[in-house]
């Protein structure tokens, strides 16, 4: 399972799931332990480097057939996790989907949900920002039944990100702080820092600027009391960013800078190149266009897969002001007029992708309906046969005794009434016999 935040508290976590690995006695254990260390490499030092040989261990694992099926369906959603680190999406979702159904088929919930989360996540990467949505909310209802609040708290921050993308600001603060609240039931402080950081960004974004610092400002103390200053450079950046929109800029590159070098050591590329384009824009704000250059080179060399379209788009436009106002207007031109349909290509392919998806997932979401219709008929079937029919029985069977029984009381009613008839003229007969007598006496004596 994911373990973010642990390595905070323990610092020999690793050698102690290593050791509980080289110790394992059988092949679930030994798959147990691999998973743990994939996901520690994963979550808590974001290393997938030295995740991959644990992947590698599990596979091999794998192709025995000797592990059971909670350890298969978690294999497979830590497979899907590579192929996202590695932009291959397609992949990805198969590997999540193939997760959920091993997950659903043995009724492990945990993993299902945690594989269906990650396919929420993948769609968040490939902006189809509505079908993350709907996921999010079957996950978030689910994990409130199974009292999972860590995961309560990493979808919730999904949810603050998605409102973030459509502008939402106030949504995304508000879901922001319902993932604080479950960090803080755990103790977990560096998830905890992290939404805090979060919840910054959006009260920047929204104009808070004032409130933003404060936030910053608080996850920074936050940081310091926990020892995990180094690990938050990005938070480090954003109060150095904030310095330099007040124009303090002597200390915003102070910041910056220890963002940027926090983030190398902590191999957190992406980090990195935002904080030198950031301190490229101070030093153009301070007019110093040739620094400015050098350090958006550099900038530029750490360009990878990892890039977002904004990064992207900072780093051009940046680099064609500096070329601007140093005179080369030409080529600052050029450069503009070649990042904006790279762009546009880069989106048009994206767009693609997450239509393919969004289909695939409509084809699938369609399946399960269908599937799960197709139970319900067939559950309904066997209450017919079980319940259904001999109540069907029991009530024909009652209505013909019934029937019998008005029809007895019928007959009962007419003998009745023949009886009372027979007796009435029984009684009228015997009076005149009585009758009959007296006057044949009488007669006599006369």
């Amino acid at each position: 399972m994911p373990l973010a935040g642990w390595a905070a508290k323990n610092e020999n976590l690793e050698k102690y799931f290593l050791s509980q690995f080289s110790l394992a006695k059988d092949d679930d254990e030994k798959i147990r332990w691999a998973l743990k260390l994939f996901y520690y490499y994963k979550d808590d030092e974001f290393d997938l480097t030295k995740a991959k040989p644990y992947l590698f261990e599990s596979q091999m694992i794998l192709n025995k057939g000797s592990v059971s099926p909670a350890y298969e369906a978690d294999f497979l959603r830590a497979q899907a996790w590579m192929y996202m680190d590695e932009l291959e999406y397609p992949i990805a979702y198969d590997h999540f989907y193939k997760s959920t159904l091993i997950a659903e088929a043995n009724k492990i919930d945990t993993i299902y949900i945690l594989a269906r989360s990650g396919i929420a996540q993948l769609y968040i990467q490939i902006r189809n920002y509505y079908l993350a949505d709907d996921i999010l909310d079957e996950c978030i209802a689910k994990l409130h039944i199974l009292k999972r609040y860590r995961e309560l708290g990493i979808n919730y921050g999904h949810k603050a990100r998605i409102a973030g993308a459509f502008r939402e600001f106030h949504m995304a603060s508000y879901y922001t702080k319902k993932a604080i609240e479950y960090f803080q039931i755990l103790n977990d402080k560096r998830a905890e820092i992290n939404e805090w950081n979060n919840l910054g960004v959006y009260q920047y974004q929204k104009g808070n600027k004032d409130s933003a610092m404060r936030i910053y400002l608080h996850a920074y103390d936050m940081a310091e009391e926990n020892n995990l200053r180094e690990t938050f450079s990005f938070l480090v950046g954003n109060i150095g960013t904030h310095h330099m929109f007040n124009g303090n800029y002597s200390l915003a590159e102070s910041m910056l800078r220890e963002d940027y070098l926090n983030s190398l050591k902590n191999n957190y590329l992406p980090s990195a190149q935002l904080a030198l384009i950031t301190i490229a824009k101070v030093k153009f704000l301070q007019k110093e266009f040739n620094r400015a250059m050098e350090i958006i080179d550099s900038a530029q060399a750490l360009h990878g897969p990892y890039t977002s379209f904004r990064t992207y788009t900072d780093l051009n436009v940046i680099k064609a002001s500096i070329l601007f106002e140093r005179g080369q207007k030409d080529e600052a031109f050029n450069l503009l007029n070649s990042t904006f349909p790279t762009i546009d290509s880069v989106r048009k392919q994206n767009n693609i992708e997450s239509a393919n998806l969004a289909l695939k997932n409509h084809k699938v979401e369609k399946q399960r309906a269908e599937s799960t219709i197709n139970a319900h008929f067939e559950q309904l079937k066997k209450f017919r046969m079980r319940v259904v029919l001999p109540l069907f029985f029991i009530l024909i069977i009652g209505i013909i005794f019934t029937l019998k029984y008005f029809k007895s009381r019928r007959i009962i009613n007419e003998l009745s009434s023949e009886i009372f008839e027979l007796k009435s003229k029984n009684e009228d007969l015997e009076k005149e016999l009585v009758l009959k007598s007296m006057r044949e006496s009488k007669e006599n004596k006369s």
